[in-house]
């Protein structure tokens, strides 16, 4: 069964890149672009600047060590140089350009320990959307919503020329297609995990997601 699912994984893949003229697949990254894509997606033209030296979330619901390490975790993903200032920029912000500092966190049920078949892992992000402009947030009703949350979210952040960061206005709904999943023992990964949180090419990107003492993909 394990076999099978690597092998439909890679069709499916496979299935999303073309051939070049030398025979060799390809495909057009995506930038500030969740892959794979959410079941729904409304963006906007209209950005929103992240200060990586001022970003922080806010916990404004539940919250546990899971999901305090999940946070944490994913600061360094989303900015691997944000330690490395040394001082503060003191430049003043420019007119009509919107600023998203603090990212809300809204988790509405207690954290589970473990995760297990048909868990709800169903989210929302809202950025800067019409009913609450110039706030970000990632809204669940369970801890493995919010860090599906947290794994799209890394993926919507565009670098600017300057080393900055910013974002487009977007709402997003999603939820996993299947309900099957496939469960390894977290030591398999081993330092491979960590490479791949580093690797930010969209074509190889697989959802693996690790919780205490197991991943799944």
């Amino acid at each position: 069964m394990l076999l099978m699912g690597v092998v439909t994984l890679l069709i499916g893949l496979l299935s999303t890149v073309g051939v070049d003229a030398g025979g060799h697949p390809y495909a057009v990254p995506t930038v500030g672009q969740v892959w794979p894509k959410p079941q729904m997606t409304m963006s906007q033209t209209t950005t929103v600047v992240v200060d990586q030296d001022q970003f922080s979330f806010s916990v404004t619901g539940e919250t546990c060590p899971l999901l305090e390490r999940a946070l944490q975790r994913y600061l360094d993903i989303m900015f691997p140089d944000r330690k490395k200032s040394t001082t503060a920029k003191l430049e003043k912000p420019k007119k009509d350009v919107k600023d998203l500092s603090v990212f809300e966190i809204r988790l509405l049920s207690p954290c589970e320990d473990a995760p297990y078949l048909h868990m709800d892992e169903q989210y929302e992000i809202k950025i800067d959307s019409p009913d609450e402009p110039g706030v970000g947030s990632i809204i669940s009703m369970s801890v493995w919503g919010v860090l599906r949350g947290l794994e799209s979210l890394s993926q919507l952040l565009i670098p600017d020329e300057e080393g900055g960061f910013y974002v487009y206005s977007t709402q997003i709904m999603d939820f996993p297609r299947f309900a099957h999943r496939y469960w390894i023992a977290q030591k398999v990964f081993g330092d491979a995990t960590i490479g791949s949180k580093k690797f930010r090419g969209k074509v190889s990107y697989l959802a693996i997601k690790c919780y205490p003492n197991r991943c799944t993909f």
